[in-house]
């Protein structure tokens, strides 16, 4: 269910207000962190846990 940092998987972490939100994931070089905060609106929260990856860059660009 948590995945494997090291195997590429990306931990995406959204506070409490759904208006921000981190991606974590691990490259060759080391570890990478974006984030992002809307002036507008919250990010949907998927209700299973786990996104695929299409998914979560719609949600980065801003599709509801």
């Amino acid at each position: 269910m948590w995945g494997n940092l090291l195997s590429g998987d990306i931990f995406m972490f959204i506070n409490k207000r759904k208006n921000q939100c981190k991606l974590l994931s691990c490259s060759e070089d080391g570890f990478e962190i974006f984030h992002k905060r809307l002036v507008k609106g919250t990010f949907a929260v998927p209700p299973h846990g786990q996104i695929e990856a299409y998914e979560l860059q719609l949600m980065i660009s801003g599709v509801p």
